[in-house]
């Protein structure tokens, strides 16, 4: 058990690092509290010697965990079956992750009732969240076009009470992981989303992921969804430019 918690404080704490460049830009210079591990999941002290609390979650709902555990099962059945039948290689499975509009949303808002738990211990003077994920990808266009308008819009609705929402992408290198502010509780949002296309979000949010495996392949999940994520964007840009063609030829 304790070794399931040191893996599970190690995860924490590297997520955190992800969000310290945000964290600087919101906070100024601060230093971790290496003895804050849980309840809430780590803090920070401030210069002014203010504490802020920090919950982190990630926000891949627990089908969408079984699925991937499943294909990472499957995987091992595959290159047994390449070296019995003699196949160069086999299509394992695939999965669809559904990274709808509310995907950032529904995981804050699982985490509601244990802010007043925190603030009531009179520990910290904010109280943030950190939601993760390592397959809603930070530069996919629906991200940005809804992801971040739309939970910013709900959040503020609903009056969500912890002080900051934090979001971040990771995928154990440096060169993609990345941290956004997503929710500030001093902030004001837009209610009113007239320019955003639920349907079109809907749409643009289901990542199919699929899965062949090779002779002497090592498998990566993650890896595999970001290279086609990267290639969802490639064939959005390509779609784009035919379009823009199409309407210069209408217009000649």
């Amino acid at each position: 058990m304790a070794h399931a918690n040191d893996k599970k404080i190690e995860f924490e704490r590297y997520l955190l690092n992800i969000a310290v460049p945000v964290l600087k830009k919101i906070y100024g210079d601060f230093k971790i509290d290496e003895s804050q591990k849980d309840k809430p999941d780590a803090a920070i002290i401030l210069k002014n010697n203010k504490r802020v609390g920090i919950e982190i979650i990630t926000a891949e709902p627990e089908e969408v965990k079984k699925s991937l555990n499943g294909i990472k099962s499957a995987t091992k059945l595959a290159e047994e079956k390449i070296f019995k039948e003699g196949h160069n290689s086999v299509l394992v499975n695939r999965v669809d992750v559904n990274h709808n509009e509310e995907y950032i949303l529904i995981a804050a808002q699982n985490k509601i009732g244990k802010y007043q738990a925190y603030k009531s211990t009179n520990k910290f003077d904010e109280i943030i969240l950190i939601v993760a994920s390592n397959f809603l990808n930070t530069r996919y266009e629906y991200f940005k076009k809804c992801h971040i308008p739309i939970t910013q819009s709900k959040l503020y609705e609903a009056k969500f009470p912890y002080d900051k929402l934090i979001y971040v992408y990771f995928q154990n290198n440096p060169k993609f992981d990345e941290a956004i502010l997503i929710y500030d509780k001093n902030e004001k949002y837009n209610l009113n989303l007239p320019s955003i296309n639920n349907q079109k979000c809907k749409e643009m949010s289901t990542q199919t992921i699929s899965f062949i495996v090779r002779v002497g392949q090592t498998v990566n999940v993650h890896e595999i969804a970001e290279k086609e994520s990267t290639q969802d964007e490639v064939n959005e840009k390509r779609k784009k430019r035919k379009k823009k063609k199409q309407k210069t030829k209408e217009k000649e």
